[in-house]
């Protein structure tokens, strides 16, 4: 729960075109622990900076914690899988919601194998010249629901209570997080081929942001984020600002944001995406606690690490550890 994970409410380019921009959002940084970056996919699709295997959470922003409505990036392809019909576009989210309780209570508990329905919207944008990049018309707009697992429940004996800090454990990573990554695919309608460079952007609704905020301080949606850090290799095509990213914060307009350069937002465009929304995996009894072997990449609000939250726009210093590394983001508030 950050802008790279900012903590989720409880309870439960080409270095700038020609210049940076300047951000609405305040800067604030979240905690992201996280394993080796991972290696990526052999076969280049179109567009991609999602590492071909991910560790148990990513850094991540969380709309409710900060205030955001959508999320996203300017990218430029390098591929030539381009169609619209059918084009996979594969984007990490990080789950930090506990099916009872809050990960910020020692009552955060989850079923193996539960999951809660997200229904998010993939948005396309055309961009708009200028000095500055920004957003022009729709180019195309895709709604899909998908079954987001819950995080694994606290594991009380590997992952000992920090604060509000309530962790499951990786068994894979041999690490503890707060956030569960997990990767969910789009298809693309049919239609003209996409042009060589585009604005995506991923919203979604949470009690108080989104399109149509629900009202529900209770809802799991309030703890998922969108994942956002840089696994330290250049992506398949290209990041046209790679210190940018477009997001709507507390302004209620979609625009270019400067201070992302540790944090682009991860997303994949085409067939050889890595896992395309997965079935949960199979789930065993570690120190007394239930924990994914291999989790899926999922999003939580507010914290850098997916095992770090951070409250609402308050920044917060990240440091690189044994077993954590931290990331900053540049938002209002921030989730992982």
């Amino acid at each position: 729960m950050i802008r790279l994970a900012v903590v989720p409410s409880r309870p439960g380019a080409h270095a700038r075109r020609l210049g940076s921009a300047v951000s609405s959002a305040a800067a604030i940084f979240a905690a992201l622990t996280m394993a080796a970056a991972p290696a990526f996919a052999a076969t280049p699709p179109a567009y991609s900076d999602v590492p071909g295997a991910l560790t148990g959470n990513v850094a991540s922003i969380g709309f409710e914690a900060t205030a955001t409505s959508e999320f996203g990036d300017l990218i430029q392809f390098g591929g030539t899988d381009r169609a619209r019909a059918d084009l996979p576009v594969t984007v990490v989210m990080s789950s930090w919601a506990c099916e009872s309780d809050s990960w910020t209570g020692p009552g955060c508990t989850t079923t193996p194998g539960k999951t809660f329905p997200a229904t998010l919207t993939l948005t396309l944008y055309n961009v708009a010249a200028g000095d500055v990049p920004g957003v022009g018309d729709v180019i195309l707009q895709t709604t899909k629901t998908f079954q987001i697992p819950f995080r694994p429940s606290w594991d009380q004996v590997l992952c000992p209570a920090s604060g509000n800090n309530h962790r499951w454990y990786s068994p894979a990573d041999k690490l503890c997080y707060n956030g569960l990554a997990h990767e969910v695919t789009f298809k693309l309608p049919a239609g003209e081929a996409l042009p060589d460079e585009l604005i995506w952007t991923v919203s979604y609704s949470t009690a108080h942001y989104g399109p149509d905020k629900t009202g529900d301080v209770n809802s799991p949606m309030n703890s998922l984020n969108v994942g956002a850090q840089d696994f330290g290799k250049a992506p398949y095509g290209v990041d046209v600002e790679p210190d940018s990213a477009f997001d709507n914060s507390g302004t209620g307009v979609l625009h270019d944001e400067s201070g992302w350069g540790a944090n682009p937002p991860l997303a994949c465009f085409g067939t050889s995406c890595p896992l395309s929304d997965p079935a949960p995996k199979p789930t065993q009894e570690v120190g007394g606690a239930t924990g994914r072997p291999t989790p899926a990449p999922t999003s939580t609000a507010g914290s850098l690490d997916g095992s770090q939250p951070l409250p609402p726009i308050v920044p917060i210093g990240l440091a690189f550890g044994a077993i954590g590394l931290l990331v900053g983001l540049k938002r209002r508030t921030a989730r992982f």
